[in-house]
């Protein structure tokens, strides 16, 4: 090492810059308390508090922001992924689904819409 190292200089060797430390622990609340140091005092301390229920998708986030994939906990994802959203032919077959209601399927495999059939009451097809 030198003498002339610069602790402000652009050096490619400083890998942990400066940074106010930080403290995580329960309030009396029983919430998850992070508090940032100020830099002149106790007085400008920064705080944040997060419901316990609200811890693991904080983590999530927090680890998805730094780009980490995902989050896991003895193996098992943190929080379960996001579903995708449904395609305009899934939406579309719930609306006819409703609309029909028919809990399972609402078009047969050829495309055309199943014919109705009589639990109690017979279906008239056509009447003349």
């Amino acid at each position: 090492m030198t003498d002339d190292f610069d602790w402000c200089g652009d050096d490619d060797c400083i890998v942990v810059p400066s940074q106010p430390a930080i403290a995580v622990y329960l309030n009396s609340n029983d919430a998850v308390m992070i508090r940032q140091k100020g830099h002149y005092g106790l007085d400008e301390d920064q705080f944040v508090y997060i419901t316990k229920v609200n811890v693991p998708k904080v983590v999530q986030a927090l680890l998805e922001a730094a780009g980490y994939e995902t989050a896991t906990t003895y193996g098992e994802p943190l929080m379960p992924p996001k579903p995708e959203p449904p395609s305009g032919a899934e939406r579309q077959k719930r609306y006819r689904n409703k609309r029909n209601g028919n809990g399972d399927a609402s078009v047969t495999e050829n495309g055309d819409a199943p014919l109705p059939t009589g639990t109690k009451h017979e279906v008239l097809i056509a009447a003349e």
